[in-house]
């Protein structure tokens, strides 16, 4: 016994566009995952001599990765800034056409903020142990 129709409330057009946007989604969240990696690896590479200079002055391993870190971190909240009222501003139009409603959820924009903090944590863990690990006559012979 298969299930009426009218139990479906995705269209087949619907669902195509749902998969389209899923793609998409996955895609951009692939390329902002890489091009933060390459910002973080650029920030790290900039600051080659400057990280040496501290090594040698005597600062420690967790204090170069702080410093890595709050740089990382300022460029994702920042970004969180402007880009998640815009998303809730996005999300509100675009459910607004639907007859049955409920409450956005900010939990999900809080949830977009924490994958975002983790992938830069990911993204930012190698380059930022280059950093801790760097030898100072290695860096400062470049």
């Amino acid at each position: 016994m298969s299930p009426s129709p009218r139990y479906f409330s995705v269209k087949p057009s619907r669902a195509s566009s749902l998969y389209a946007f899923a793609t998409v989604s996955g895609l951009t969240s692939q390329s902002s995952a890489s091009c933060l990696t390459e910002l973080v690896a650029d920030a790290v590479q900039r600051r080659t001599k400057e990280i040496a200079l501290r090594k040698l002055f005597g600062t420690r391993r967790r204090d170069i990765g702080k410093l890595v870190a709050k740089e990382i971190g300022a460029i994702i909240l920042l970004s969180a800034v402007v880009s998640l009222p815009l998303a809730a501003l996005a999300i509100g139009r675009y459910l607004a056409v639907y007859t049955e409603r409920t409450p956005l959820a900010f939990w999900a924009l809080a949830f977009s903020l924490l994958a975002s903090l983790a992938t830069a944590a990911f993204a930012g863990a190698r380059q930022t142990w280059i950093a801790m690990t760097l030898k100072p006559a290695v860096a400062l012979r470049r």
